[in-house]
């Protein structure tokens, strides 16, 4: 056999052996695509869990749902917001949903059981962030109105709102 012939052979089972390599593990390797009860519109926010096993979903239909990452199972609907939904986010701990919407308003979640705890009101634009501090005890919120707003999760209260052109954040 001539030389180019045999460096052909290798070529070809060199070539054949990394496609099935890499068959195998694109297969082994491939993300399962969701099931899903799809959101009647876009979705605007997405959210994992601190632990990885659920996601939050916000969309333009008002509603907020809960998603088993390992099955992909809906778990739950959080149905409250008068328009569309743009922040979602977990506490720390996995026990409480937040959520921001273009209605102006922050809505507090329990997460286990989907109950609304209470509504979070004083933004005069669409809250489009949100965010839980670590021990869960804080809530940040960032709004179209050009604020950023600091609350207390438990009442709700509002804890601070910077002043215009001022950096010691009092309110």
């Amino acid at each position: 056999m001539q030389l180019r012939a045999v460096l052909r052979i290798v070529v070809v089972g060199i070539t054949v052996a990394f496609a099935g390599a890499f068959a195998a593990a694109e297969e082994r390797s491939k993300a399962e695509i969701v099931p899903q009860i799809p959101h009647a519109v876009y979705v605007k926010a997405v959210a994992f869990s601190s632990d990885g096993r659920h996601v939050l979903t916000g969309s333009q239909d008002w509603t907020v749902k809960m998603w088993d990452v390992e099955n992909g199972a809906l778990l739950r609907t959080f149905d409250a917001h008068k328009s569309q939904v743009d922040a979602v986010t977990f506490s720390q701990d996995g026990t409480k949903v937040l959520s921001g919407s273009l209605d102006k308003t922050l809505k507090l979640w329990d997460a286990a059981t989907g109950q609304l705890l209470r509504t979070l009101e004083g933004h005069t634009g669409g809250v489009n962030s949100v965010a839980f501090s670590f021990e869960g005890s804080l809530v940040l919120s960032g709004s179209s109105d050009n604020t950023i707003k600091l609350w207390d999760a438990a009442t709700g209260r509002l804890l601070r709102q910077p002043k215009p052109g001022r950096i010691d954040n009092t309110k």
